[in-house]
């Protein structure tokens, strides 16, 4: 059993340092930064975080492949690889926020397939390049670097065949679903994910919003706070996906019960204990907290390191 958290990039650096301050004293697997675009670089954040990690992996997550080369993607990656000394985390994702720069690219598919292979390669260090329909490599030397190693590789997706199609790539080493806190979908990941690797050996990590309500006081502004992310979000994150009809829900009859159940780790200690069990049982083997985490999110991150993930042991 893993944890880890993830977190926008529209905070002032001295909230990451917090954070990872937390993350490091209670043994998290991970701290996550997304790549979205219109918001703070998560590039420029995890190399300025990287010095404080002793343990947590830190990594840059939702990377929209479809707007950056996989030759930039993995000459970073290898970067805070070094300087975390093998700690790094790489998620790559057909990515989201594309209206921020007023286009909506096409073949995201394809772009996300190039970016894998391409990774592959210079991970590998191999010469032979690569011939792809959105990104190419050429023959010979990519880097004109030293390296060693390679990050930790999470692909992201929610539909079920992209999940196999992302599971088909040895360089994977998990699927993250966006969203994810619905156990009976559960099933309908590990399945794919069996399709594209028949041999198992992958993680799936769920990656919910999260709100804690710290006071029963304070559970109608959590409440609020959660409805507001959900609505910024969502459409982004988990539009056209599955999960939406999987769980009943339309944007005909859109139930926020419904909604917070099925994409939200909502509640107070207790709540998120009961649900984050729920989410191990039926296979989940890594939950990444998600924003905003609470009204007063070190605090309720806090709570998650002190009062939730002690209840969970290997």
């Amino acid at each position: 059993m893993k944890f880890s958290v993830a977190l926008e990039g529209d905070r002032v650096f001295a909230f990451y340092l917090k954070a990872l301050k937390i993350l490091e004293e209670h043994e998290f697997f991970s701290l996550q930064l997304y790549e979205h675009l219109g918001f703070k670089p998560a590039w420029s954040t995890s190399f300025l975080l990287a010095p404080f990690s002793k343990k947590v992996r830190i990594g840059v997550v939702t990377v929209p492949c479809a707007f950056v080369h996989p030759l930039y993607t993995g000459a970073n990656a290898l970067v805070l690889n070094e300087v975390t000394k093998g700690r790094a985390l790489l998620g790559i994702s057909r990515g989201a926020f594309y209206e921020s720069v007023s286009q909506s690219p096409k073949n995201r598919l394809q772009a996300l397939v190039d970016t894998l292979e391409i990774l592959k390669a210079l991970f590998s260090k191999s010469k032979k390049g690569y011939q792809g329909k959105v990104y190419s490599l050429p023959k010979g030397r990519a880097l004109r670097f030293r390296y060693s190693g390679r990050p930790v590789i999470y692909g992201g997706s929610s539909g079920p065949r992209t999940i196999s199609l992302l599971c088909s790539f040895e360089i994977v080493d998990g699927i993250v679903v966006d969203n994810l806190w619905n156990p009976s979908y559960v099933s309908v990941v590990l399945d794919a994910m069996k399709k594209g690797s028949p041999k198992g050996a992958k993680e799936l990590v769920a990656r919910p919003f999260c709100v804690v309500v710290e006071e029963e006081s304070e559970r109608k502004r959590a409440r609020k706070l959660a409805i507001r992310t959900l609505a910024k979000y969502l459409p982004k994150l988990v539009d056209g996906s599955p999960m939406l009809s999987f769980a009943g829900i339309t944007q005909e009859a859109f139930n926020i019960d419904e909604v917070l159940e099925n994409f939200c780790a909502f509640g107070n200690a207790s709540e998120i204990v009961e649900q984050t069990f729920k989410m191990f049982k039926s296979g989940v083997t890594h939950v990444c907290y998600g924003l905003p985490l609470g009204v007063n999110p070190i605090r309720a991150l806090k709570i998650l390191a002190q009062k939730v993930k002690p209840h969970f042991t290997e």
